[in-house]
């Protein structure tokens, strides 16, 4: 084999326009790969538009007006996010303030016939609404804020320490209030106690506006009707049992008659008879110092007839005993089964 000669062309391996093409393809590839990833990048760096779907916050209100009437027109909806869009400073507990707590409390006293004066400027703006039958004028302290005005309040804050007990829990709209405050807007809320048989007042909570304060007085502990009826129904049965007794001294039972302990009381002979109607001025209130307990007094003139026998008196002779009774029902409206005891 001859070796070749200085004059020889090393050997091709291809031709080198090709490289040249592969080389112009793989670049334009990376081109348009970093030009993807690039827009990705654009696109999470939120240069691009925002989704039109976002709600876009409202412009502030040029008017001290504006913003109380877009504030009360919004509790009118039930619109708690428009309602909150209208304060200078939001409130630091929004549990209730809620587009659900304004929807029930619509249900009880609507918001209705807002009538709020244009005014171009000031601290303030008088406004006037009805909250369900109640007829509410109040002024509304505003703040100007860069680009208009806004409301400084926009929700009260109650504080309801006094209301809660150990024995029952404290409801407002459906909601369980754990703390001894609440924050809601204007309205008229229902508060409870869970327990059908107490309730805290009327059972529902006015608020006129948001600098209201909460009255105790109007949300004290109180038996309901049902509450009442349960209680009536029990001592009735009880007295009921008890002047059905043949006993002079009925077991359980709060009177008693005193037969000479000179006579033999013939077995079942005995009756009881009320002159009156025992439960004629039947009250229940709440013990004060255990607003879950219930009592009542129930007093009247009792009769207790009997036959009996005598060393003093030949045969069976007739007998009749006048008392009275005063006692005193109470009856724990918590507890389960209800049972009533007689003191």
């Amino acid at each position: 084999m001859s070796t070749p000669g200085p004059w020889a062309q090393p050997a091709v391996t291809g031709p080198r326009w090709g490289r040249r093409v592969v080389v112009t393809l793989v670049s334009v590839l990376l081109s348009s790969l970093l030009g993807v990833l690039g827009g990705v990048a654009v696109l999470n760096g939120r240069t691009a538009p925002d989704d039109p779907s976002a709600p876009e916050p409202p412009p502030v209100a040029a008017r001290p007006s504006d913003t109380v009437r877009r504030y009360l027109e919004a509790l009118a909806a039930a619109d708690a996010g428009a309602a909150l869009a209208e304060a200078a400073t939001q409130p630091a507990d929004r549990t209730l303030l809620t587009d659900e707590v304004l929807r029930a409390s619509q249900q009880i006293a609507p918001l209705s016939a807002i009538t709020v004066p244009d005014t171009d400027a000031g601290s303030s703006v008088e406004a006037s609404y009805r909250l369900g039958e109640e007829q509410v004028t109040r002024r509304f302290r505003v703040a100007e804020v860069p680009g208009g005005y806004q409301l400084e309040t926009v929700a009260a804050t109650l504080d309801v320490s006094r209301l809660r007990t150990e024995a029952l829990p404290l409801t407002v709209a459906g909601t369980d209030v754990a703390g001894d405050s609440v924050t809601l807007f204007p309205g008229v809320y229902a508060v409870e106690t869970g327990n059908e048989y107490l309730a805290y007042g009327s059972g529902q909570l006015l608020v006129k506006d948001p600098d209201a304060y909460l009255d105790t007085s109007d949300l004290a502990l109180d038996i309901t009707e049902e509450g009442v009826t349960a209680f009536t129904e029990l001592v009735e049965a009880h007295l009921d049992k008890c002047l059905a007794s043949s006993s002079p001294e009925p077991k359980g039972c709060p009177f008693a008659a005193s037969v000479s302990s000179s006579y033999e009381v013939k077995k079942g002979s005995g009756s009881w008879e009320a002159d009156d109607e025992l439960l004629a001025g039947f009250e229940p209130r709440l013990d004060y110092e255990d607003p879950t307990v219930a009592t009542a007094y129930v007093s009247g003139q009792l009769t207790f007839s009997y036959r009996y026998t005598s060393d003093f008196e030949d045969g069976t002779q007739d007998g009749e005993i006048r008392t009275y009774l005063g006692a005193d029902y109470s009856l724990d409206l918590d507890s389960e089964p209800l049972e009533v005891t007689a003191g």
